[in-house]
C-alpha cells in the first residue's frame, strides 16, 4: 500500500530528476548553444548545469522535510477516520495527548483533560491533531527523523532501514568512556604503572557503559551528506559547490528508497491498529514477522 504522501513525494523527486536530466543534456550536447546563445560557451553550460543541479538538490531536501510532516498528518488522519480507541494508542501518542491537554491556562486545560479522561474511562476514540506529535522544526536530520517516528511509537527507523537496505549490522558504535584526554591524564598521574592503569580503566568501564555514537553508514551517511551539501549551497558557504547530474540522481534514488521504507513502516503500524491497510508486498523490507521493524 502506498500512502498519498508517498505518491506525492515520488512525483516531486521525479521533478528534481527532470532538472538533472536537462542539466545533463546541456553538458553533453554543445549544439544547444545554437538555439540558446547564452549556452554557446562550455563554461556557461557548466555553470548553468551546475546551478540547476544545485537548485534541484535543495528542492529534494525541502521535499523530504515536507514528506515527514505529511506522513505524520496522514497517519493521524487515518487513525481519526477509523476512530481507533484510545487504548490502542501507543504509549508515545498517549503521552503526546496528555501533554497537549495540560498546555495553556486552567480554563483551556480543564475541558481538554476532562475529554481525555472520558475517552480513557469509556475506552473510546480520542481525536487528535497531527501537530501535537510535532514537526521537523528545521532540517530533517537523522535525529529529527527518528524523533518524529518515535513519537508515533516506531523506534530507530533510520537504524532499522539502514540494516535492511544497506546490510549493515548497525548505524551505532560503542565508544569507551575513557577518551584520549582522560587516558593521557591517567597515564601521566600513574607514571607508567601499566597494571594500575588497566585496573582503573576496568573499574571505569564497568561503572559507566560505553557511549553510543552514530556511524556515517547507511541512511545516516546519506542524510548527513545530503544536508551538508544542501547547507553549503543554501547558505552560500561555497559558491563553487559542484553537484553533478549523476550525484543528484544518486541522492534522488536513495531518498525515494528511504521514503518508501518509511511508508511501509507506517503501513505496518496502521495495520496494527486495524486500519484496513495491507502489509507491503515487498517482503524483503520486512524480514520475518511483519511487525519486526515497528517494535
Amino acid at each position: 500500500m502506498e500512502l498519498e504522501c508517498f505518491v506525492e513525494i515520488k512525483e516531486r523527486i521525479s521533478e528534481a530528476n527532470s532538472i538533472g536530466l536537462l542539466a545533463d543534456e546541456i553538458l553533453k550536447n554543445p549544439i544547444i548553444g545554437t538555439a540558446i546563445p547564452i549556452l554557446d560557451q562550455a563554461t556557461n553550460r557548466r555553470a548553468t548545469a551546475n546551478a540547476m543541479t544545485k537548485s534541484a538538490l535543495v528542492l529534494l531536501c525541502g521535499y523530504f522535510e515536507g514528506y515527514l510532516k505529511k506522513i505524520v498528518q496522514e497517519f493521524s488522519d487515518i487513525l481519526n477516520d477509523i476512530k481507533a480507541p484510545i487504548g490502542q494508542m501507543s504509549d508515545p501518542i498517549l503521552l503526546a495527548l496528555m501533554e497537549n491537554s495540560v498546555q495553556g491556562d486552567k480554563n483551556k486545560c480543564l475541558p481538554r483533560v476532562t475529554k481525555l479522561k472520558n475517552s480513557i474511562t469509556t475506552a473510546s476514540h480520542h481525536p487528535f491533531d497531527h501537530k501535537i506529535l510535532g514537526g521537523t522544526k528545521g532540517n530533517p536530520t537523522v535525529d529529527v527523523v527518528e524523533s518524529i517516528f518515535d513519537r508515533i511509537g516506531i523506534k530507530d527507523v533510520i537504524d532499522k532501514l539502514s540494516i535492511v537496505d544497506y546490510a549493515v549490522e548497525s548505524t551505532y558504535t560503542q565508544t569507551s568512556q575513557i577518551d584520549k584526554r582522560l587516558r593521557e591524564k591517567l597515564e601521566s598521574a600513574l607514571s607508567g604503572h601499566e597494571s594500575t592503569y588497566e585496573s582503573i580503566a576496568a573499574i571505569i568501564e564497568e561503572r559507566w557503559n560505553p557511549r553510543q555514537q552514530r556511524r556515517p553508514v547507511g541512511y545516516v551517511g546519506v542524510i548527513q551528506e545530503l544536508l551538508k551539501t544542501r547547507n553549503r549551497i543554501a547558505h552560500g558557504e561555497n559558491f563553487g559547490e559542484q553537484v553533478t547530474p549523476a550525484e543528484l540522481f544518486g541522492y534522488s534514488q536513495q531518498l525515494e528508497k528511504l521514503c518508501k521504507g518509511l511508508n511501509n513502516l507506517i503501513v505496518c503500524e496502521l495495520a496494527r491498529y486495524g486500519a484496513g491497510a495491507t502489509l507491503p508486498v515487498n517482503q524483503e523490507l520486512v524480514p520475518g514477522a511483519a511487525s519486526d521493524l515497528t517494535q
